[in-house]
């Protein structure tokens, strides 16, 4: 059986941010709090999901499910994002199976549960892509960079 832990203070479940890039974000050496630190980058594309998704959300509707927020006694109702989990399980071949703990942000009109997510941007001499210049005029060659280096 293998089992993932998350510790305290881990960056096991922030979103990577150029992790498969040919020249990944690197922690440089004597700087304490770079800004293009991967752990920096990796909680700043935390921060600005969290935001995004709850900007896009239609206010005032909230789906209600069997299960109340695990976290509702620790915050008050403003700290609360609209979150909600699904375990789903996988078996990967005879011997493992895989069982994950998938979350969503919002239901659409047809009732299909819907992950929302922003792309960030942090420095376009590392990426090799400018969206200032390309987003425009270049939606495709953005998007297929990003999904190549994440």
């Amino acid at each position: 059986q293998l089992f993932f832990d998350k510790r305290p203070n881990s960056t096991f479940d922030l979103p990577t941010v150029n992790e498969t890039a040919l020249v990944p974000p690197k922690k440089a050496e004597g700087d304490e709090s770079p800004i293009n630190n991967p752990e920096n980058l990796a909680r700043e594309a935390a921060y600005v999901n969290r935001l995004f998704s709850q900007q896009v959300l239609k206010q005032g509707k909230r789906e209600k499910f069997e299960q109340a927020n695990p976290w509702q006694d620790e915050l008050n109702d403003s700290d609360i994002v609209s979150v909600a989990y699904r375990y789903r399980q996988w078996s990967l071949n005879n011997d493992v199976t895989l069982v994950s703990r998938c979350e969503f942000h919002a239901m659409d009109e047809g009732n299909e549960k819907v992950c929302i997510r922003a792309v960030n941007e942090y420095d376009p001499k590392a990426t090799g892509v400018d969206w200032r210049t390309q987003l425009s005029t270049q939606r495709g060659t953005v998007l297929a960079t990003e999904l190549k280096n994440n």
